[in-house]
């Protein structure tokens, strides 16, 4: 198996990074840009009151249900970006398929993600159960789905970045 650009077989003049480790790089640029631009939402129903005062589910279920597919959108546009830049730079270095490797660090990715989003998901039913605002409810659930998606980026970097 090839590491296609893994450090220990660089050229020390050439860039280091892996394909992969770029690729999860801009992910994780990906999912803080669109969390700062939710938490910008925020803030400004904040600063308006209206946050306090919109505990209604519907509001809540058709944000959620608009962020998905925005960050799914800004995602896939800045990963065609990233794959065609990447591929006029540097097309020797550029794994042509997955192996087992790829596999083992996606499954160990996707399960850390889980948990993480789990822990989020039970603190949301705590809140609940504690009869807090609904807002707070539904905020519990986009942070635990950004934690997730953070966790997943910083996970398949971090195995990349070390060989596995």
């Amino acid at each position: 198996m090839r590491n296609y650009g893994h450090p220990e077989e660089a050229n020390p003049e050439e860039d280091s990074m892996t394909f992969q480790e770029k690729e999860n790089l801009v992910n994780l640029g990906c999912i803080l840009l669109i969390f700062i631009g939710y938490c910008l939402f925020l803030f400004q129903m904040i600063r308006t009151g209206t946050l306090t005062i919109t505990n209604d589910p519907v509001f809540w279920s058709g944000v959620i249900l608009k962020l998905i597919p925005l960050q799914i959108g800004v995602n896939i546009v800045v990963m065609i970006i990233f794959n065609i830049i990447l591929t006029i730079i540097a097309t020797d270095r550029i794994p042509e398929k997955s192996d087992e490797l790829d596999k083992v660090i996606d499954m160990k990715s996707t399960v850390y993600g889980s948990y993480v989003f789990f822990i989020g998901f039970m603190a949301a039913m705590v809140l609940a159960v504690f009869d807090l605002p609904l807002w707070m409810m539904f905020n519990m659930f986009i942070v635990s789905f950004f934690a997730m998606e953070f966790t997943w980026s910083i996970v398949h970097y971090r195995m990349y970045h070390r060989g596995f």
